[in-house]
């Protein structure tokens, strides 16, 4: 960065490195847009407060705006690392079969990796080495404990899953994943009123309004601003609406919640399921022009169904389209109450 820049100039740098509009930092920093533009300008300097406010809405240490040396490892626009995203989607679970992790490690990992977050220069770096297998651990111990008859060891784990989600929210809207952040904000919800945990659950209401004020896209915090009031959008499955919604859920699971109507077909065996997978991945593959992750193969489809694991693909499609397709395990290794539905 060029050793003459001002302060003003440092932070219209990151922001627009960043691919953020002046209205949604300004609004995330409780200032106006008028005082942004007044202090990337060079007419305003802002106050030790604003400019700390500014540094962690962008993602960079206070020290980064002040002068030129080096400063937070940026964030890379619109990537997240293809682990996390494969773990989040419901790839690289543990089997059930192996034994869950403590919560006092979980509790323990799960506050380094927000210090390391909140304090490190390269915490994107750091956070795609840690955060795969700290996500499989915790989803693992989340469907251990709700098996198990320990209610204050469950309540325990959805806690600190509340706070795993926290950090995934911030993690997948600073690299401009909205998709998967607006996700890892509602399960957050979700655990936090399982765990019957107002503290938690306040927080995790107020950190999805965050990641719908960061979507810019038009009409995207009025289509999803109700779903800062639990189960009060179509989306989730308390809604009246959601059994003939055409939306999607936002839990892959909650397919098993839908009628039939909304469901390609069901299988009584993971093979069959596996053949309908990769017909129907090949039908439309010529039309590929890119991928969330390799699509596995036939063996790995069944081991998965076997497993109770869910198998999630994503492809982007020549002309800007989006295709997935899905298959929900049931019974559902995460969602154990929700009844099969009929082949």
């Amino acid at each position: 960065m060029d050793a003459s820049l001002g302060i003003g100039k440092r932070v219209k740098r990151y922001r627009e490195t960043a691919g953020r509009s002046q209205t949604v930092v300004a609004g995330l920093c409780g200032i106006t847009e008028r005082y942004l533009s007044m202090i990337e300008s060079g007419q305003k300097t802002p106050s030790p407060k604003v400019l700390s406010l500014l540094a962690a809405e962008l993602g960079v240490p206070v020290a980064s705006l002040l002068s030129d040396s080096p400063g937070a490892e940026p964030a890379a626009a619109g990537r997240a690392a293809p682990d996390v995203v494969r773990t989040l989607m419901g790839y690289r679970r543990p089997s059930l079969n192996e034994l869950a992790v403590s919560p006092v490690d979980l509790r323990e990992r799960v506050e380094q990796a927000w210090s390391c977050w909140q304090t490190s220069k390269d915490r994107f770096s750091r956070a795609e080495e840690t955060l795969p297998a700290l996500v499989g651990d915790v989803e693992h111990a989340l469907a251990a404990r709700r098996r198990g008859s320990d209610a204050a060891e469950r309540r325990d784990v959805l806690r600190i899953a509340a706070d795993l989600y926290g950090l995934l929210r911030s993690y997948c809207r600073r690299v401009g994943r909205l998709d998967l952040s607006l996700m890892a904000a509602d399960r957050a919800i979700r655990v936090a009123e399982e765990a019957d945990d107002p503290v938690r659950l306040a927080g995790a209401q107020w950190n999805l309004g965050h990641v719908l004020l960061s979507d810019t896209r038009d009409g995207a915090a009025e289509e999803g601003d109700v779903l800062v009031k639990p189960g009060d959008a179509p989306r989730r499955p308390t809604n009246d609406e959601f059994r003939t919604a055409q939306v999607m859920p936002l839990e892959s699971a909650d397919w098993l919640l839908k009628t039939a109507s909304r469901i390609e077909a069901t299988f009584a065996e993971p093979k069959e399921a596996a053949d309908w997978y990769t017909e129907t991945v090949a039908v439309h593959a010529p039309t590929f022009a890119g991928t969330y992750g390799d699509a596995p193969g036939r063996a790995e489809i069944v081991r998965r169904l076997t497993a109770g694991e869910d198998v999630v693909g994503g492809w982007w499609v020549v002309g800007g389209r989006f295709l997935s397709v899905n298959l929900i395990a049931c019974p559902h290794r995460i969602r154990t109450q929700y009844a099969c539905p009929a082949p």
